[in-house]
């Protein structure tokens, strides 16, 4: 997590220690092999699928659409959107809503942070694919142009499915999915399982939006946030 955020971040800050959320450990999902072609395409995102095509096909922005997603188990594998990120986690006594029983507003807390986690492996993953396209062009087009805007991605919806109680003490998984991007719309689902899947105590979908850093951050939040993404790159 970014250096500047610890303190203050819900998660792995205030919320963070004994009693609390006592872990909070993420894992992405990587490609079985390198240059997996059905792994590349389904981490491409829209708009470049339509200027490395040429054209815009309708039949692959419905595809794209986003679908009933209600998973029952940790099979995933066979599900229709790929997995990007799982994660390990445990929480305290100290988070309940009813007397033994995690508060709701904890558990929307655990997925929103899991899918923000799920788009930092989406955009390494297109960022590797841009890499591997303009290595095989061997153009410098574009070499000299100005660098866009920085930008962030915030979460505009999150709806949450209650299924079972989830019990204090307990541990599970989150496990994210990635449904579909429109242009500055990237939609994800998840489920909060028990360790061996046979319990989904919630599902989830959500709807993130790249917006330009400066329309939701003052100058010094900015400052920091660019600091540390140039720290991260290097």
């Amino acid at each position: 997590i970014r250096t500047s955020l610890v303190d203050s971040h819900a998660v792995f800050g205030a919320l963070c220690g004994d009693g609390l959320i006592e872990r909070y450990d993420v894992y992405r999902r990587v490609a079985l092999r390198d240059g997996d072609e059905d792994d590349d395409d389904f981490f491409w995102d829209e708009d470049e699928k339509d200027d490395d095509d040429g054209n815009n096909n309708e039949n692959n922005n419905k595809n794209n659409n986003t679908t009933k997603f209600s998973p029952t188990s940790s099979k995933h594998s066979k599900h229709i959107h790929r997995e990007l990120t799982v994660v390990d986690l445990k929480l305290g006594k100290k988070l309940n809503g009813h007397g033994g029983i995690v508060h709701g507003g904890i558990i929307s807390l655990l997925f929103d942070e899991a899918m923000g986690w799920a788009h930092e492996c989406l955009d390494d993953r297109i960022a590797l694919r841009r890499a591997r396209k303009n290595g095989k062009s061997g153009s410098g087009d574009g070499q000299n142009d100005p660098p866009p805007p920085p930008t962030i991605v915030v979460t505009a919806n999150l709806a949450v499915d209650f299924r079972a109680p989830f019990r204090e003490g307990s541990e599970a998984v989150v496990r994210v999915y990635h449904d579909g991007t429109e242009g500055r719309k990237i939609y994800f689902s998840a489920v909060l399982e028990s360790l061996d899947g046979r319990v989904v105590f919630a599902e989830a979908k959500s709807l993130f939006v790249r917006v330009r850093l400066e329309s939701v951050m003052g100058k010094k939040e900015k400052k920091g946030v660019e600091e540390d993404t140039k720290k991260e790159k290097q």
